[in-house]
């Protein structure tokens, strides 16, 4: 018997579907995220034009850090979003963002639609909102998922006994290449 070659870190349910989360692995991951990020609808990660080579690169730099990782969404088993944690204290927004400790940095793309359903964009935010403010530490501890992917844990969803991390607008990005198409720009 072999080893599973996914790790799930997180599971939800929504009116979609099962939701999982878990880490990205770049060397498996990279041509999907790459044809994602250079569909127009995701114009504003300012990727588009990256080589696959580039983008594993770019996903391996991100899941080398001890501040940030990223992470791959599926719905029922299929890849449909990418989110990307961070401390901003130490990642992207250090010099414009005074970040306090429990802080939580995201950035969302949900992959362009093959067949749009209705509420996917809804579920799948619900989802990474979910996995974003959930409790990851065994002990109840901790907050939110793991700076590095490195440790995966497992989550409920579900953990009201905590302290939430501070949420912050100005510490989150997002966009949704299911919210709109190069045939309907926003």
């Amino acid at each position: 018997m072999t080893a599973p070659t996914t790790v799930h870190t997180f599971t939800t349910t929504t009116r979609l579907g099962e939701i999982t989360i878990e880490p990205i692995v770049p060397d498996r991951d990279a041509e999907l995220v790459q044809g994602w990020l250079a569909h127009p609808a995701a114009s504003y990660w300012q990727m588009a034009e990256l080589r696959v080579d580039e983008v594993r690169e770019y996903l391996a730099g991100v899941q080398a850090g001890p501040h940030e990782a990223a992470w791959l969404g599926r719905l029922d088993g299929e890849p449909v979003f990418m989110t990307e944690t961070y401390d901003p204290a130490h990642v992207l927004l250090a010099d414009v963002h005074d970040a306090l400790p429990g802080d939580l940095g995201m950035h969302l793309l949900v992959a362009p639609p093959v067949n749009p359903r209705h509420g996917m964009t809804d579920a799948v935010m619900t989802a990474v909102m979910r996995f974003c403010l959930t409790d990851a530490s065994p002990d109840g501890g901790g907050q939110g998922p793991p700076a590095s992917s490195s440790s995966p844990t497992s989550a409920t969803g579900r953990s009201p006994t905590r302290t939430p991390p501070r949420a912050s607008a100005s510490c989150a990005s997002w966009t949704s290449a299911a919210a709109r198409t190069p045939s309907a720009p926003r």
